[in-house]
């Protein structure tokens, strides 16, 4: 599901699927009205809006009817912070925009229809921080959730928290130095 696309640059560093779709909503291929579509309401209205199904069109992205609610999540969230770049890891991003343990361990413990919204309420606090974030990790934990893929789900979870606590260490150092 989390494919990498692949780079026409020898040396280029593979990007994920998610930031390319970032650089699409972010880009000039976007209307301000189409962007303002993928960020507002709900994420069920999200799915029904001709600019989402346009940019997975773009990206050629089959999206299964399961998993919509996932998709319909992962591009609200992305639509929100595009503009902020895509740059840093998701755990990374979550700690260097300064979102607390308690909020992380919340988005962390959470599934289902849960996940959806905790991912939402990220979303909302990255935005108005203007932080940036590469959404790969959780855009992959929100698919492998919507799958039933507790496997790979608790991968993504560790991936996510592994970096989220680097980045809370290095920034205590840093305080403290």
């Amino acid at each position: 599901m989390a494919e990498e696309a692949v780079s026409t640059t020898p040396d280029a560093k593979p990007r994920s699927r998610y930031d390319i779709i970032a650089d699409i909503v972010a880009g000039e291929r976007f209307g301000p009205g189409e962007r303002a579509s993928l960020r507002r309401n709900d994420r069920s209205h999200v799915v029904g809006q001709p600019a989402f199904h346009r940019l997975l069109a773009l990206q050629e992205i089959d999206v299964p009817y399961h998993e919509a609610p996932a998709w319909g999540t992962i591009v609200q969230a992305i639509a929100q912070t595009a503009a902020n770049g895509h740059h840093l890891k998701t755990g990374t991003a979550l700690a260097a925009s300064g979102l607390s343990e308690a909020r992380f361990v919340k988005l962390m413990a959470a599934s289902g229809d849960a996940l959806l919204d905790q991912v939402g309420i990220i979303a909302r606090y990255l935005a108005a921080k203007q932080s940036a974030i590469s959404w790969t990790d959780l855009a992959d934990l929100l698919l492998a959730d919507a799958n039933g893929n507790d496997e790979r789900a608790s991968d993504k979870r560790f991936r996510i928290a592994k970096h989220y606590y680097r980045e809370l260490h290095k920034l205590d150092q840093q305080k403290s130095a």
